[in-house]
């Protein structure tokens, strides 16, 4: 299934001008792919480059993504959106942390906060400039 939704999103076309850059990742630890594959399928009809950093994304020599190289990595590419995703809830702490770090070094960049790790969240709780994605991607999607 994973290799049939790269397939189709390395061949969506966009047309016309880019809304911006996206970049979708995971905390430390947090090595889902699925859900990345198809929410880059998604900003990518909606016009937005992508660069997704999830799953299975490793530094050079092969070591596990660390927060922080999460961190200096989005900080470098200076993106309009990004969507932090977590779907084991006991990363959620390495995921508000990242959240936390963007705001400060990205203040006009939209910091969005998501996945099934999330659960139990209430609009409020989390810190100003990071936003809880709705349970209902398409809806978050819509109001970019």
């Amino acid at each position: 299934m994973r290799k049939i939704v790269q397939h189709y999103n390395a061949r969506i076309e966009m047309k016309g001008l880019v809304e911006g850059l996206a970049v979708i990742c995971n905390p430390e630890g947090d090595d889902h792919s699925m859900s990345n594959l198809v929410l880059e399928g998604l900003l990518k009809t909606r016009k937005y480059r992508v660069t997704n950093i999830g799953g299975a994304w490793y530094m050079g020599d092969k070591r596990a993504v660390t927060n922080k190289a999460i961190i200096d990595f989005v900080t470098h590419a200076r993106p309009d959106i990004v969507f932090i995703s977590v779907t084991i809830a006991r990363y959620l702490f390495n995921a508000k942390m990242i959240a936390r770090e963007l705001v400060k070094e990205l203040p006009n960049t939209k910091i969005y906060l998501g996945g099934l790790g999330t659960r139990g969240i209430v609009d409020g709780e989390l810190q100003d400039g990071i936003i809880l994605a709705n349970k209902d991607t398409l809806r978050t999607l819509n109001k970019l």
